[in-house]
């Protein structure tokens, strides 16, 4: 994990390395869930970033 507490990209790579590797079916289902945790909190804290505007907004006056 990084040190801001949010998943580091290595973290689901690693993780997905350990999968393919797996031969325990029981650990590898584990795995599977773990690995899917992390895609879920992925996708929640994308959700949540700060929306970015590409336009400006109105009464922008360019200098």
């Amino acid at each position: 994990m990084a040190k801001d507490n949010l998943p580091n990209p290595e973290d689901w790579r690693q993780l997905a390395q350990q999968i393919q590797e797996e031969t325990d079916p029981e650990k590898m289902i584990e795995l599977v869930r773990e690995l899917i945790a992390k895609f879920d909190e992925e996708k929640l804290r994308k959700s949540l970033m700060p929306y970015r505007r590409t336009q400006p907004g109105p009464g922008f006056t360019k200098p």
